[in-house]
């Protein structure tokens, strides 16, 4: 039988990270206007990256920097591949979003309208909380947030517009996970978006009462272990730098082979093109 102890007597102990997002969730997981999302990015701090020697979790209220959600394309193209290539359960989506700033300061209106201009959503947006680890020196890392998202009407007064932010998103469901991946142009510059987040409510809900109550505090530690170790795969994720062919003209081709096997000698150039080209000189120069 399976000691669950250390041979010094000691309980195994759960990673303490996973313990955190756990008792970040049990907090503020009160009900279904709440979102709970992973973000990956890279933190910037105004005197130069931060050394660390592993994992560590940061105090953003402490130190001079901000996060900034996205990835650099390679990554993001690679990791939209794969996520396609193993996950076919995903919806595609192009929107436009009006931001608008309202009198607090963590508080945004986000307006939501489709293809067809018809209006799909107008959401306020309030922060609640957030944990943020640092996962190496160049500063890539995750934010786990908490918000409150409450359903309006229409645009409250006194609300002033800020940006427009135009989104072609790629929406993957994981189990009760859903993973957001999202290409955003504002004020004509591109960024590359990567979110986690608990789509199925009631489901994690049920493990939050069960760990707040004592009864049962596995499931909900399973839960944030699963939204730790796939932000952590998706972070640490390896792009493979795709070479784009030229396509050239058959004839072009030929021209250039029987030029390099004239005057240099050899079908197979030694330093690549640069001798065919040089072939296709010599070829010019001659009377």
């Amino acid at each position: 039988m399976e000691s669950s102890r250390t041979v010094l007597g000691t309980p195994y102990r759960e990673d303490d990270r996973v313990i955190l997002i756990a008792q970040f969730i049990s907090e503020h997981f009160t009900n279904p206007g709440i979102e709970i999302e992973a973000k990956i990015g890279i933190f910037e701090f105004s005197n130069g990256n931060m050394f660390i020697p592993h994992i560590s979790e940061i105090d953003m209220r402490r130190l001079e920097g901000h996060f900034e959600s996205s990835l650099q394309p390679l990554m993001f193209f690679s990791l939209l591949d794969r996520l396609k290539t193993v996950c076919r359960d995903f919806k595609y989506v192009e929107t436009e979003d009006s931001l608008y700033t309202c009198s607090l300061r963590d508080n945004k209106i986000r307006q939501t309208v489709g293809v067809n201009n018809e209006i799909i959503a107008t959401i306020k947006k309030s922060k609640i909380a957030d944990k943020n680890f640092l996962l190496n020196t160049s500063g890539l890392g995750i934010r786990i947030s908490a918000n409150c998202e409450e359903n309006l009407d229409k645009i409250p007064d006194g609300s002033k517009f800020s940006v427009l932010r135009q989104k072609k998103r790629h929406a993957f469901r994981y189990q009760y996970l859903e993973i957001d991946m999202t290409e955003v142009i504002m004020n004509n510059k591109p960024s590359y978006e990567l979110e986690i987040e608990i789509a199925d409510f009631s489901f994690v809900k049920t493990h939050v009462d069960n760990y707040i109550s004592g009864t049962d505090k596995g499931g909900l530690i399973a839960i944030a272990r699963k939204i730790w170790q796939n932000a952590l795969s998706l972070s640490f994720h390896k792009p493979r730098a795709v070479v784009a062919r030229v396509s050239e003209k058959t004839e072009f081709i030929g021209k250039r082979t029987e030029d390099y096997i004239k005057h240099i000698g050899s079908v197979t150039p030694i330093i690549g093109d640069y001798l065919y080209c040089l072939a296709g000189e010599f070829d010019n120069l001659e009377p």
